[in-house]
C-alpha cells in the first residue's frame, strides 16, 4: 500500500511540474512549435508586387522578422510557383546568410528577364540557430528596362496578367490602384431642380448618379471642396476646388458620370490617368442645378486611391 501511494504521488508531481513548465515557458516558444515565419513580404517596398510592375533589374526584398528574433536568412527566387513551393530556388538562391537585415536587401543572381513573372520566399534562423519555416509566396513582375521616360521615376499604366489569367491596368513601380463608392453623408433639394450633397472628405474622385427629368435638358453640375449654408462656396480662394460643368440631361430615366475635361502633363513628375479610367478631381461637395423639378436617385463619389496593405 506505501508503494501505491508513493507512486501516485510521483504521479501527481510529475503532472504538476509540466503544467508549471507550460505556464513559464515564453510564448515565443510556443510559436516555433507551429513553425513561425517571416511575414509581411516586400518586394522594393510594394506589399503587392503580383499587382503591379517592377521596372528595377535588382529588386530589393524585406519581410517582419519572426518574433523570436533573426541571425541569418536564405532568400530563393523561383521562374514558377510549383518550383517555389518544393524550396527550388532555380532563379536565385542566396544559401544561409548570416545577417539580422530585413529590410532592402538586394537581388543577386542570374539577370532577371523583362516581361517576367517571378516568385519568391524566404526563412531566417533565430539567435538559438533554430531555422523557421518558410514564409508564404510572393509573385513579382518585372518591367520593360528599355523603355523611354521623360524623367527618372516616371511610371507608366500597363496591362499584366493575373494567375487567375484575369488582366488589370496598373501602375509600373506603385502599389495598386482601385476605386471606392462613397454615399453622401447628408443630402438637400433647396429648391425644385436644386440638389446638394455632401460626401463627407474630399478626395480624387469622379461621381456616378441616376436622375429621373421630365423633359431633355441642359444643366449644370457644381463640384467642390468648401461649402457655406448647404451651397458650394463658388470663390473659395487659394489652391481650393471649384468647378462647374455643363451637363445634359435626357427625358426620363437615366444613369450619369462626372465628364471631367482629362488632365494633360506639361511639366515633369506630372502624371496623367489612362485612357481606360475616369479622370479624377478633388472635391467633397456636388450640386446640381436642373432649373426644373428632377429626381435624383442613386448618388455615388468614386474615390481613385492606392491600396496599401498594413502591417501593424
Amino acid at each position: 500500500m506505501k508503494n501505491k501511494s508513493i507512486l501516485k504521488i510521483k504521479k501527481v508531481v510529475t503532472i504538476l511540474t509540466v503544467c508549471a513548465m507550460q505556464l513559464i515557458l515564453p510564448s515565443n516558444v510556443k510559436a516555433q512549435n507551429v513553425g513561425d515565419s517571416p511575414t509581411g513580404l516586400l518586394c522594393n517596398l510594394l506589399s503587392h508586387p503580383e499587382l503591379s510592375v517592377i521596372t528595377d533589374r535588382n529588386p530589393s526584398f524585406g519581410w517582419i522578422v519572426p518574433a523570436d528574433g533573426q541571425t541569418a536568412y536564405r532568400i530563393i527566387v523561383s521562374s514558377n510557383k510549383a518550383a517555389a513551393q518544393r524550396l527550388d530556388g532555380d532563379v536565385w538562391d542566396s544559401g544561409k546568410v548570416k545577417s539580422s537585415q530585413s529590410i532592402n536587401l538586394l537581388y543577386s543572381g542570374t539577370a532577371l528577364k523583362p516581361g517576367q513573372s517571378y516568385w519568391w520566399r524566404v526563412c531566417t534562423w533565430n539567435k538559438n540557430g533554430k531555422p523557421s519555416a518558410f514564409s508564404e509566396i510572393q509573385r513579382f513582375n518585372t518591367g520593360d528596362w528599355n523603355k523611354t521616360r521623360n524623367w527618372k521615376g516616371e511610371s507608366n499604366w500597363v496591362q499584366i496578367t493575373l494567375e487567375n489569367d484575369s488582366s488589370i491596368w496598373t501602375f509600373e513601380n506603385r502599389h495598386p490602384v482601385s476605386y471606392h463608392t462613397v454615399y453622401p453623408v447628408k443630402s438637400i433639394q433647396r429648391a425644385a431642380g436644386i440638389h446638394f450633397f455632401d460626401f463627407g472628405k474630399a478626395a480624387f474622385a469622379n461621381a456616378a448618379f441616376t436622375i429621373t427629368s421630365p423633359e431633355s435638358k441642359d444643366i449644370t453640375l457644381r463640384i467642390g471642396e468648401k461649402a457655406e449654408a448647404d451651397t458650394i462656396n463658388q470663390h473659395p480662394g487659394g489652391g481650393v476646388i471649384y468647378v462647374e460643368y455643363p451637363f445634359h440631361l435626357k427625358e426620363g430615366t437615366h444613369s450619369y458620370s462626372l465628364d471631367i475635361p482629362r488632365f494633360v502633363p506639361h511639366y515633369a513628375h506630372s502624371q496623367a490617368m489612362p485612357a481606360h479610367l475616369p479622370e479624377v478631381i478633388p472635391f467633397r461637395y456636388l450640386e446640381i442645378v436642373a432649373g426644373v423639378p428632377v429626381t435624383v436617385g442613386q448618388m455615388e463619389q468614386r474615390l481613385y486611391f492606392f491600396v496599401i496593405t498594413s502591417h501593424d
